[in-house]
């Protein structure tokens, strides 16, 4: 086993299958796979609509909708108006920089960790 590698059971809630950003998003903030993904998404590919990412995630645009406003009430998307010059305004969606998802991270697992470290220490 490498340095890097955690041994954990198998049948362990802390076990990730793979160490990467979309299970790291699915754990930290209990998102779901479509969730992470359209974070991952608009993370690599910029700011989007809910047409273009209902058509992306070939879902209903009323079911995309809900799960930005997950992802806003968690802090990792941002939505902002625009008004177009023809017809209605309409909200384009956008992930936080990867900067701010870093501390957000560190900060959710650092808290985690003392909490359980104190538990531990109350056996």
């Amino acid at each position: 086993m490498s340095k890097t590698q955690i041994f954990l059971p198998s049948k362990s809630p802390l076990c990730l299958e793979k160490i990467n950003l979309h299970n790291i998003l699915k754990c930290c903030f209990g998102l779901s796979d479509i969730e992470a993904s359209i974070f991952m998404y608009l993370s690599e590919n910029g700011e989007k609509d809910i047409k273009e990412l209902s058509r992306k995630f070939s879902r209903d645009p009323s079911v995309i909708y809900r799960m930005l406003q997950k992802l806003i009430e968690y802090r990792l998307v941002t939505k902002k108006l625009v008004k177009s010059k023809k017809g209605r305004s309409y909200y384009i969606y956008n992930s936080i920089s990867r900067e701010k998802l870093k501390k957000r991270l560190e900060e959710i697992i650092e808290r985690w960790y003392k909490t359980v470290k104190s538990f531990i220490l109350t056996l």
